[in-house]
């Protein structure tokens, strides 16, 4: 699969990515996001190293069209704190 572009943030948790039913993309797919990648250069040699990604975070399709589709935050379920009683 190719690589695609998050191109509209609709609110903090959900955005659209070009990349739809004609790629192959289906409903619970998940996909990393990424930022730019940046050229790791030494600052003595200036030669370059490689380049770096930072992996941002992950989004889960919840709808697909032919040519975009939307994909979220997965829902983090909170960690209980309460106590626990043994059992007697």
């Amino acid at each position: 699969m190719k690589n695609g572009k998050i191109i509209r943030l609709l609110d903090d948790h959900t955005v659209i990515i070009d990349l739809g039913l004609g790629d192959g993309v289906e409903t619970r797919m998940r996909f990393g996001i990424f930022s730019a990648s940046q050229e790791i250069v030494h600052p003595d040699t200036l030669e370059t190293l490689g380049s770096y990604r930072k992996r941002k975070g992950v989004v889960v399709v919840n709808e697909v069209f032919d040519r975009f589709c939307v994909a979220s935050t997965p829902v983090v379920r909170e960690e209980t704190t309460e106590e626990r009683q043994p059992w007697s």
